[in-house]
C-alpha cells in the first residue's frame, strides 16, 4: 500500500510541473545553457557549422551545396551581434530548437490534449535521434526546417479555428521561410495541403485568406529562384552522391525503397516501441474523447502523404542513398498524435512516457559534451594555438583551403578570410595574398589549392615555401601536421 500511495504522490507531482505552461520555457532555457556550454568546450565548430563560416563571410541570394540560404541569412545576422564565433551558431541552432519543441507542445495542446501530456510529447522529440542528439551535433539548415514546420503546424490549426487574414500572411511568411530554408519543404507543403483539402471540415486552403498566403510566399521565394536557375551546378551539387549507378532500373528501385524504410525505422523507432510499451497500460474506458477530431484528421494525413510523396521522389530520383535528417519534420504531426493519442488512453503511463523521454534528452545532451571534446577532433583541435603561430612567423591571415571542414574554423581565431572550391563566388572576397592552407599528409590539397589559387589570381611564390605546424589536440591524442604557404597576387604576373 505504501509502494502503491508512493506511486500516485509521484504521478501527482509529475502532474503539476509537467502540466505548466512554464514547461516550453524550461526546455528553452536547458537550450540555451547548452548551447553556451558547447561554445566553450569546442574549440571548432561541427561540420556544416565550417560550412557556414565559409558563406556566411558575404550575403547573396543563394550559396550553393544543395542548400537555400535562410539559415546562412539568419546567422549573418546574429553574427552582427555575437560576432564571428561559435556562440552566434549555437545561439541560432539551439534557438531553433526550442521553437521546434515548444511548437510540439503547442500542438499537442491544440489537438486536445492536457498539458502535461503536451510536456510528454515535447521530451518524447528525443526519441528522434536525428533531432535530439544529431540536430545539437552537426545539423543547421534541418534544424531550421524542423521549427518552421513547427510554426507552420501552429498557424495552421490556428487558421482552422479562426483563419484571420494576419494568420494567413504568418502562413505565407512560414512558407516562404521554409522553402528558403530546405528544398524538401516543397514536399511538406505539398503534403498539408493535400491533406487538409481531403478533409472536407478542414477547408484552410479553400477559403478566400489563402489566396494571400502563396503570393507572400513566392515574393519572398523569387530572388532565390532566379540564382537557382543561374546556378544549378550549386544547387544540384550533392544530389550525385545519392543516386545509384551502374544498376539495373528495377534493382535500384528495390534499393531506393529498402534505403527509405531503413530511414523512416532508424528515425521513428524508438519513438513507436514506447508508444507501444505504454499501450499495454490503457484503460477499458478512455479518460478523454479519442475520438480523431479534424485537426488530428488533417495531421494523420499530413504524415502518411509526406512520407509517401518523399518514398515517390526518392523512387523517381532512384536515390539509392536516403539520410535520416530529411525525414526530421515527420516528427511535428507525429509525436503529438502518437504520445498524445497513447497517453490519453494509458493515462497511467505519463510518468514512464515523461521519465523517458527526459532520460533521452539527458543523455543527449551529455553526450554532446563527450562527443565534442574525445570523440572528433575537429571540434578540439586549438585552432587558437595554430593562428597565434602563423600570426607569428608574418604569413597573411588570409587563407585557401581545400578542406574547409577543419580550417574555415579558423576564422574563429583571427583569420580575416576563407576561399575554399566550394564558394559558388569566391572572387568576391578574394585578397591579394593568402595562406595556402593543408594537412600534410594530404599533397593532393596542395594541388587542388594551387590550382583554385591560379584561378583567382593567386600564385606561390618560390623565394617563401611551405611552412610546417603542428596542431594539438586541448583533451586526449592525436594532433594534425599542417603545412602553409603564402600565396599572392603579384606572383601571378609575369
Amino acid at each position: 500500500m505504501h509502494f502503491i500511495g508512493g506511486i500516485r504522490i509521484t504521478a501527482g507531482i509529475s502532474r503539476s510541473l509537467f502540466g505548466s505552461p512554464v514547461v516550453p520555457w524550461i526546455m528553452a532555457a536547458v537550450f540555451m545553457v547548452q548551447a553556451v556550454v558547447l561554445s566553450l568546450l569546442r574549440s571548432g565548430t561541427s561540420y556544416d557549422g565550417a560550412e557556414q563560416l565559409l558563406y556566411t563571410q558575404y550575403f547573396d541570394f543563394g550559396y550553393g551545396r544543395s542548400q537555400p540560404p535562410m539559415f546562412t541569412w539568419m546567422l549573418i545576422a546574429v553574427q552582427q551581434v555575437f560576432g564571428v564565433s561559435q556562440i552566434a551558431e549555437n545561439a541560432l541552432k539551439f534557438a531553433c530548437l526550442a521553437a521546434g519543441f515548444a511548437a510540439v507542445w503547442r500542438i499537442t495542446v491544440a489537438l486536445g490534449h492536457a498539458r502535461e501530456v503536451a510536456a510528454a510529447s515535447m521530451v518524447s522529440l528525443f526519441l528522434l535521434v536525428e533531432i535530439g542528439f544529431e540536430a545539437q551535433r552537426n545539423y543547421t539548415h534541418s534544424v531550421l526546417l524542423f521549427a518552421l514546420m513547427g510554426g507552420i503546424a501552429v498557424l495552421y490549426l490556428s487558421a482552422m479555428r479562426r483563419g484571420s487574414w494576419g494568420v494567413y500572411i504568418g502562413l505565407g511568411v512560414l512558407f516562404g521561410a521554409v522553402l528558403l530554408s530546405k528544398y524538401n519543404a516543397v514536399m511538406l507543403i505539398a503534403a498539408l495541403v493535400v491533406a487538409d483539402l481531403s478533409v472536407r471540415e478542414a477547408g484552410v486552403f479553400r477559403r478566400a485568406g489563402s489566396l494571400v498566403l502563396w503570393p507572400v510566399a513566392a515574393a519572398m521565394v523569387a530572388p532565390h529562384v532566379i540564382w537557382a536557375i543561374g546556378n544549378t551546378d550549386h544547387v544540384f551539387a550533392l544530389t550525385g552522391g545519392f543516386v545509384g549507378e551502374g544498376e539495373s532500373v528495377p534493382f535500384i528501385v528495390l534499393r531506393a525503397t529498402v534505403a527509405y524504410v531503413q530511414a523512416s525505422a532508424g528515425l521513428l523507432l524508438p519513438l513507436f516501441v514506447v508508444a507501444a510499451t505504454a499501450w499495454g497500460w490503457k484503460r477499458d474506458v478512455p479518460t478523454i474523447d479519442v475520438h480523431p477530431d479534424v485537426g488530428r484528421r488533417v495531421f494523420w494525413r499530413w504524415a502518411a502523404a509526406s512520407w509517401v510523396i518523399g518514398l515517390t521522389v526518392a523512387l523517381a530520383a532512384e536515390a539509392t542513398e536516403v539520410r535520416m535528417r530529411w525525414l526530421i519534420p515527420l516528427g511535428v504531426p507525429l509525436v503529438p498524435l502518437v504520445i498524445g493519442g497513447v497517453l490519453s488512453r494509458a493515462p497511467r503511463a505519463m510518468l514512464a512516457v515523461t521519465t523517458i523521454g527526459v532520460g533521452f534528452g539527458v543523455l543527449s545532451i551529455v553526450g554532446q559534451w563527450v562527443q565534442s571534446t574525445w570523440i572528433n577532433p575537429r571540434t578540439d583541435y586549438d585552432y587558437a594555438q595554430m593562428s597565434g603561430a602563423m600570426q607569428e612567423a608574418g604569413v597573411p591571415m588570409d587563407i585557401v583551403v581545400a578542406n574547409y571542414a577543419i580550417f574555415a574554423n579558423l576564422r574563429l581565431y583571427a583569420v580575416d578570410r576563407v576561399l575554399a572550391p566550394v564558394v559558388p563566388d569566391p572572387a568576391r572576397i578574394a585578397p591579394d595574398a593568402a595562406s595556402a592552407v593543408w594537412e600534410a599528409d594530404r599533397p593532393v590539397d596542395e594541388r587542388q589549392i594551387e590550382d583554385f589559387g591560379r584561378a583567382l589570381g593567386l600564385c606561390f611564390d618560390a623565394a617563401q615555401p611551405s611552412v610546417a605546424f603542428a596542431v594539438q589536440r586541448r583533451h586526449g591524442e592525436g594532433g594534425l601536421s599542417v603545412m602553409v604557404r603564402p600565396m599572392f597576387r603579384a606572383a601571378c604576373m609575369p
